[in-house]
Parts: C-alpha cells; sequence; structure tokens
C-alpha cells in the first residue's frame, strides 16, 4: 500500500512555523490573547464567532478526512511516545480552527502560515482563548492528486512528510506542547492539512 500511494503522488509541499519566540513578552514566554481588529476574522463575539472562523468544536471535515486528521493525531503521539514524550492532548477549538485554516487555503488557493489579510497563526488562534497561550506552533501541508480512499496510508504519509522535515519534525517533538488540533480538507485530490499545536497548561 505504501509502495501505491508513492505512486500516486505528484506533488507534496510542507511547512512549519514554530511560534515560541513570538509568544514571548517578558516572564515565563507568556502573552496575554490580544483582539485584532480585521473585518474578514474579527474577534469572536459572546454569541459565537461570524464568517468563516468555527465555533469551538464545531468545524469537522467529512468523512473520510475526519478518519485522516484523527489519524494524523494518533500517529502523532505514537511517535511521541517512541521518544518518551508525554502525548498531545485533542482540543475542539484547536482542531476547529486548523480546519478553517484547511479550508481557507483550499478555497482561496494559497498556501501559507500568513494568510492574505496578514494574519499568522497567533493571530487566528488566540482570540479564542481567554487566558495566555505559552506556546503555539503550526505545521501545514498540501498535495495533488492524492488518493484519500485509504486513510491511513494517507495520513502516515503527511506524518512522515512532516517528520522528515526539521521545523514540522520540531513541533512534533516538541515536549512543551501540551495540546493538537489537525485539520484536512480535499478538492477532488488536491489536499491541505494543518496541525496546530499549543501549550494550554496554566502554569
Amino acid at each position: 500500500m505504501a509502495l501505491k500511494m508513492r505512486k500516486s503522488i505528484i506533488f507534496a509541499i510542507i511547512c512549519a512555523a514554530s511560534l515560541a519566540a513570538l509568544m514571548g513578552s517578558g516572564g515565563g514566554g507568556q502573552c496575554q490573547a490580544q483582539p485584532y481588529q480585521v473585518q474578514q476574522y474579527p474577534p469572536p463575539p459572546a454569541g459565537g464567532p461570524q464568517g468563516w472562523v468555527p465555533a469551538p468544536r464545531g468545524s469537522r471535515p467529512p468523512a473520510p478526512l475526519q478518519d485522516v486528521a484523527e489519524r494524523i493525531w494518533r500517529l502523532a503521539n505514537e511517535i511521541r511516545g517512541k521518544y518518551g514524550i508525554p502525548p498531545l492532548a485533542q482540543d475542539g477549538t484547536l482542531a476547529s480552527l486548523a480546519q478553517a485554516y484547511c479550508d481557507d487555503m483550499l478555497r482561496r488557493r494559497f498556501f501559507s502560515h500568513t494568510n492574505p489579510e496578514g494574519l499568522a497563526a497567533k493571530d487566528r488562534v488566540m482570540p479564542f482563548y481567554p487566558g495566555p497561550i505559552r506556546r503555539l506552533g503550526e505545521n501545514i501541508w498540501k498535495g495533488w492528486n492524492m488518493d484519500t480512499a485509504n486513510s491511513e496510508a494517507l495520513a502516515r504519509f503527511i506524518i512522515n512528510s512532516w517528520m522528515k522535515s526539521p521545523g514540522h519534525r520540531d513541533n512534533l517533538l516538541a515536549a512543551y506542547f501540551s495540546h493538537l488540533g489537525v485539520g484536512v480538507a480535499a478538492s477532488g485530490r488536491d489536499i491541505r492539512a494543518v496541525q496546530i499545536f499549543a501549550n494550554l497548561q496554566q502554569p
């Protein structure tokens, strides 16, 4: 099956960002969330966010892509376990934001940690958390002519691609991250995947 998957791959690109340095503000590397003011991505109101930004635990990819996302989370923890690193807990808000960013990249045909409005991961994530996020990281991936029929093979291909890249590997193996959200989106055989890592533990 691995050979079949390799033959089906025409092109894949991966990209990683570790935002730990950006999140530091003095003591303990903590940073209080500051709502941003951009029309397309406003801070979530009390009644729930508007536009593309999903409510916590609200955005889910369709099956079988949801299965791919779940397998990516499981495989990430399997890898961490082999290195003696604590597992990453699932977080519904991170998963919803990862899924929304996948959908947005696919819909508007861009591939970057910064969206067309200039918002980086910290700008997209921090307004959804009332307290500080001590660390934040993001892995993104895209591929063309991908077969989504085998969820396990696709998830392993994506994880292995990240593990072969130093920046992605650093995020996957960072012991200071406590939670992970995964999103996967597809249009035909064109696929995007996003991991958002965070340290949501209170000091």
